[in-house]
């Protein structure tokens, strides 16, 4: 049996300079990815689904991952931080990271009150909880990157970083 040389295929980039990469993430993310969610009364925020985030984080980074963690109770909420770490897909990138945190109540009983947390706390609830703080914390980390990861999705600035006014519609 003869072996054969394994060809290692060329580094394939997303984008040929820095500058080209910079343009995609102040790109507008596509409406169509965009949800609400209510704040209670009349008012709304916006933004990009974890799904959605890490697909674009899929497409923008050469690689990227999340290199440390952490969470602590704080009262009856689970807080957690992540740092990820990233490497832009174009030619001579350096690594790169970034942090992000992410907050959620714990789920209790109806009858109990947060002065006598942790009784009351669902037997099951940090099994939900730990990683919906988690996903909230990799979103925030994606944030802070560029619009194209919804950073202006609720700020009154036009998407395209020229910090003017939105204007009326």
């Amino acid at each position: 049996m003869k072996n054969k040389e394994i060809e290692i295929p060329e580094t394939i980039f997303a984008f040929e300079s820095e500058e080209k990469y910079k343009e995609a993430l102040r790109a507008s993310p596509a409406a169509g990815w965009v949800k609400q969610r209510s704040l209670g009364g009349s008012k709304v925020s916006k933004y990009l689904p974890l799904y959605i985030l890490t697909a674009v984080a899929d497409k923008v980074f050469q690689e990227w991952d999340v290199v440390d963690e952490d969470f602590k109770i704080v009262h009856n909420e689970i807080v957690y931080i992540v740092k990820l770490q990233y490497t832009p897909s174009y030619p001579g990138a350096n690594i790169r990271t970034c942090t992000g945190v992410g907050a959620k109540p714990i789920q209790c009983n109806s009858d109990s009150v947060a002065s006598s947390f942790p009784k009351g706390k669902k037997t099951n609830a940090l099994e939900y909880n730990a990683p919906a703080a988690r996903a909230s914390a990799i979103s925030n980390a994606l944030n802070t990157l560029g619009n194209v990861f919804g950073r202006n999705l609720n700020r009154d600035t036009r998407s395209n970083y020229s910090l003017e006014k939105k204007e009326d519609k």
